[in-house]
């Protein structure tokens, strides 16, 4: 009987140590680097200007949108061939190229919806945040 209980506690040794290693342990999943695409709640276009006016530190510009590029996540629709107001803040643009912004000229841009706190009487509902002309 001696013999038999020093082998027990060997093969319950053996049977323990084969369930712990076949139950395999996941790895947590990766965290994904943040991407420098298109932000929440945007939209990047091609457009055309249709008109622009200079303002101390901004353009004001009615755009004729050639091509929505992509969305961020929660980005409102905005359908290609649509007329838009948009505001560029003059931070956005070099100062040589200012005089580029110019009717007919077509420029690719990433815009956001306005917020705009209490009553105003703009009805530019767009802001435009990256810029290449």
């Amino acid at each position: 009987m001696s013999f038999k209980i020093p082998t027990l506690f060997y093969f319950l040794f053996l049977i323990m140590i084969s369930c712990t290693s076949s139950k395999k342990v996941k790895p947590p999943p990766a965290v994904e680097p943040p991407s420098h695409g298109i932000p929440r709640g945007a939209v990047q276009i091609n457009a055309e200007i249709i008109s622009s006016n200079e303002r101390i530190d901004c353009f004001i510009c009615y755009l004729h949108v050639k091509e929505v590029l992509g969305y961020g996540p929660t980005a409102p629709s905005l359908p290609a061939d649509s007329k838009i107001e948009v505001l560029i803040p003059k931070s956005l643009i070099e100062k040589d190229k200012y005089g580029d912004i110019t009717s007919g000229k077509r420029i690719n841009l990433i815009i956001v919806r306005r917020r705009v706190v209490g009553k105003s009487e703009s009805s530019i509902k767009w802001e435009a945040i990256r810029l290449k002309i």
